[in-house]
């Protein structure tokens, strides 16, 4: 899987890059192993960086944007809530 990711736990901000195609499901499988390590991924925002790659992504039942620019994408997720940690 051609997907690459950083957890920024200061910014609760999960980041992923895709290099070359990559699907929902692969993204998904991400997630899973993350969480299933115990990391609270699945509470952070996220961005995706699909412009070295192309995605087959479905809408999801959260915010979710596509942009072209990885400036604009940091800029919109800014505004996204940060989610409060499980304690």
């Amino acid at each position: 899987m051609p997907l690459y990711w950083n957890l920024d736990s200061q910014e609760r901000l999960l980041t992923a890059e895709a290099i070359g195609g990559v699907t929902r499901g692969e993204a998904d499988a991400l997630l899973d192993t993350l969480e299933a390590a115990g990391v609270e991924a699945m509470t952070y925002r996220k961005l995706f960086d699909g412009s070295r790659g192309h995605a087959a992504m479905a809408a999801a039942d959260r915010p979710m944007r596509m942009f072209r620019e990885v400036a604009r994408a940091r800029r919109w997720i800014a505004t996204q809530a940060k989610a409060t940690p499980r304690l």
